[in-house]
C-alpha cells in the first residue's frame, strides 16, 4: 500500500474521531453527582476512539504497518488504553507540560541525558509491539530475567486493569455464590472527572482538518514515530541511531 494512504485511512480516522467526540458531548449531559460511573465508562469509550484515530494515524504516516496485527489492535480494548496512555504523554495538562519543560531544564543544566521516553511509555511501547501487535501471538520473554521488569502502569493496563474498571462501571458484578462483588458505585466522582478530563485534552489536541490528522506533534511524537518505526522494522538500527537524542 504506497501513495495513498493518508486518503484510504481518512474516513476512518475522522469516523472515529467523531464517534469519540459524540461519546463525550453524551457524557457532558450527564450529572456527575449522579451518573459519575456512566461518565466514567463514555469517557474511556471515548478515549478508545481517540486512540483508534491515532492508530490509524501512524499506520497512514508510515510508522505502523497496516496488517492482520494492527487490525486485531483496533478491536483490543486493552491496546487502544495503552495508546491512551501514550497520548496522555504527548498531550499532557498545563501544569505537567510546565513540570516536564522544568525537569528537561534541570537535566541540560547538570548534563544529564535522559532516556527517550519514561518507563511507563516506553514499556507501553513494547507490550503493544511485542504482545499486541506480535505477529505469532502473545509473547512474554521481551523482557529478560537480567533486565529491569516492566513498568507497573503499563502492565497493569496492559493486563486489561482499566478495561475491567471500564465494565465495573456499567454492571454489577456477582461472584461464584451469588453475592455482589462490586456495583457501578465503586467509581467515584473523582475517578469520573479525571477521565473526562483527559478525553477532553484527546479532542483538543486531536482533530482532523483539510484531509488530514492534526495533532499530535512536537519532539516526543517525533521520537514515539521513530520508535515504532524501528520496532516493526520499518527502519534499521542505524536508521534510528542518526537521530541526535537517540
Amino acid at each position: 500500500m504506497t501513495g495513498n494512504k493518508r486518503d484510504l485511512f481518512g474516513d476512518a480516522i475522522m469516523a472515529s474521531l467523531e464517534n469519540a467526540e459524540r461519546l463525550l458531548s453524551d457524557a457532558e449531559w450527564l450529572d456527575i453527582e449522579r451518573s459519575a460511573a456512566t461518565i466514567y465508562a463514555l469517557s474511556i469509550l471515548a478515549q478508545e476512539e481517540f486512540a483508534k484515530g491515532f492508530i490509524l494515524h501512524l499506520t497512514a504516516s508510515g510508522c505502523i504497518p497496516w496488517n492482520v496485527q494492527t487490525r486485531r489492535m483496533l478491536r483490543t480494548h486493552s491496546c487502544k488504553q495503552l495508546f491512551t496512555l501514550i497520548l496522555d504523554f504527548l498531550e499532557p495538562d498545563f501544569e505537567t507540560s510546565l513540570e516536564r519543560i522544568q525537569d528537561q531544564q534541570d537535566a541540560l543544566a547538570k548534563g544529564i541525558k535522559r532516556p527517550a521516553f519514561p518507563p511507563h511509555i516506553a514499556d507501553a511501547i513494547n507490550i503493544i509491539r511485542h504482545e499486541k501487535a506480535a505477529e505469532y501471538g502473545y509473547r512474554n520473554n521481551w523482557v529478560d530475567d537480567d533486565s529491569t521488569p516492566c513498568d507497573k502502569t503499563a502492565r497493569r493496563i496492559g493486563d486489561g486493569y482499566l478495561d475491567e474498571l471500564k465494565q465495573d462501571a456499567l454492571y454489577v458484578d456477582i461472584g461464584k455464590t451469588g453475592e455482589v462483588v462490586s456495583t457501578p458505585l465503586r467509581i467515584t466522582r473523582e475517578m469520573a472527572l479525571a477521565e473526562f478530563e483527559k478525553a477532553d485534552r484527546f479532542r483538543i489536541g486531536l482533530f482532523y482538518k483539510n484531509g488530514k490528522m492534526t495533532g499530535p506533534s512536537g519532539l516526543d511524537f517525533e521520537k514515539l514515530s521513530a520508535a515504532f518505526k524501528l520496532l516493526f522494522n520499518i527502519i534499521s538500527p542505524e536508521e534510528y541511531a542518526k537521530n541526535w537524542w537517540a
